[in-house]
């Protein structure tokens, strides 16, 4: 079996999805008897990983690849992660040739309302072509990414040996399932439970669920919206708490905060319908949406980008808006209410479950390089755990 050093950023106070993704993959990998040595770039790790990551200067990670005769280097990136020192991690690969994967969670200039002019335009683009050419595969999470590596940044520049390292793997959900006893339908004299979840920031769009959520109020259906997540500026949350109340939706509200994925999970084991208005459109980088799904709640979703949300959707569970007015959203909504449709659990698993993303990897890497290759000698026979060394 092969052996892989996973390299993760420095962790902001949020478990973000960077480190959903990481426990989640790491752990499928073990579960099919390979070997995962991770390293945390310095911050404070997540309190399920803090006994069994070390921390290491950046720098020094191809060096420790290369020592620990690691199959694959795996570097789980993020624009805002491991400073200027990323360029030359990868460079420093390709010099030791050590094989890399390259894991983009977010792409420079990804999104159309991200896109920088002049020489900001032009820097961003040439450090991700570096990033990109000097790893052997790169991985990107959604249909949005890759079509800013391909159609944007290597436009221009595209050659064969790019396009085909550059692959699509879908990301995970970041809650635990919940095995459900039944579906929990809704009729007019119910309760409606609606939700939204993720990090709750100015582009998040509650203001937009708000007013289409007072148009239900005002419609007389009974409601109540729970606002699931972390608030990373306390000001903001002053504001929405402060806007509810002069929308007379406080009664209608419970603002929740950030949960534990045990709790998380038993909080969204309550709702019928979920929520995403993030202002950029709502892609399959989302970890809140494919949570939301996964533990069997109907989605109304805001995108910009055809096919978006593909291979999730189309799905009759999930209703895709391309409007955030709130009579749009208010329709989709009750729309979703009355539907009979239910997320499927052995749909999602097939593709979004660990076990079926690891096996994309192999496919990806080549399942008979990670498996039966020079690897084999080494005489690991099962899964083990991540290593402290």
């Amino acid at each position: 079996m092969a052996r892989f050093l996973m390299l993760v950023p420095k962790p902001p106070e949020v478990t973000c999805g960077v480190w959903d993704y990481s426990t989640g993959l790491s752990g499928a990998l073990q579960r099919k008897g390979h070997e995962v040595i991770g390293r945390l770039v310095g911050g404070k790790a997540p309190f399920r990983l803090t006994h069994r990551w070390r921390k290491i200067n950046p720098l020094f990670a191809p060096f420790v690849a290369k020592s620990k005769n690691a199959d694959y280097f795996i570097i789980n990136y993020e624009p805002w992660a491991y400073g200027k020192f990323v360029h030359l991690i990868t460079a420093l690969c390709r010099l030791m040739d050590v094989r890399t994967i390259l894991v983009m969670h977010s792409v420079f200039l990804a999104g159309p309302d991200e896109k920088p002019k002049g020489l900001k335009a032009w820097a961003k683009k040439i450090l991700t072509r570096m990033l990109v050419k000097n790893c052997d595969t790169c991985l990107v999470s959604n249909r949005a990414d890759e079509e800013t590596l391909l159609q944007d940044i290597f436009r221009s520049v595209m050659s064969r040996d790019v396009l085909v390292k550059i692959h699509r793997i879908p990301i995970g959900s970041n809650v635990p399932h919940i095995l459900r006893e039944k579906e929990r339908p809704w009729n007019e004299t119910d309760t409606l439970r609606i939700c939204t979840l993720g990090i709750n920031r100015p582009r998040k769009g509650l203001e937009n669920t708000m007013a289409a959520l007072k148009i239900l109020a005002d419609r007389r259906v009974r409601f109540h919206w729970m606002v699931l997540g972390d608030w990373p500026r306390r000001e903001y949350r002053d504001g929405f708490e402060t806007l509810i109340k002069e929308w007379g939706l406080n009664h209608y509200t419970t603002v929740v905060g950030r949960l534990k994925s045990t709790a998380l999970a038993e909080k969204l084991a309550e709702c019928h319908i979920g929520v995403f208005l993030e202002e950029r459109g709502c892609t399959l980088k989302s970890t809140s949406l494919l949570g939301a799904y996964s533990s069997g709640i109907k989605c109304v979703c805001y995108a910009r980008r055809e096919g978006a949300l593909e291979p999730l959707a189309p799905d009759p569970a999930i209703s895709i808006i391309g409007d955030r007015a709130p009579l749009a959203v208010a329709d989709a909504i009750m729309h979703m209410a009355r539907s009979d449709a239910w997320p499927s659990h052995k749909k999602f698993e097939m593709t979004f479950g660990w076990d079926a993303i690891e096996k994309r990897w192999e496919e990806v890497l080549g399942r008979e390089t990670l498996i039966h290759g020079a690897v084999l000698g080494r005489g690991i026979t099962s899964a083990t755990d991540v290593r402290p060394d």
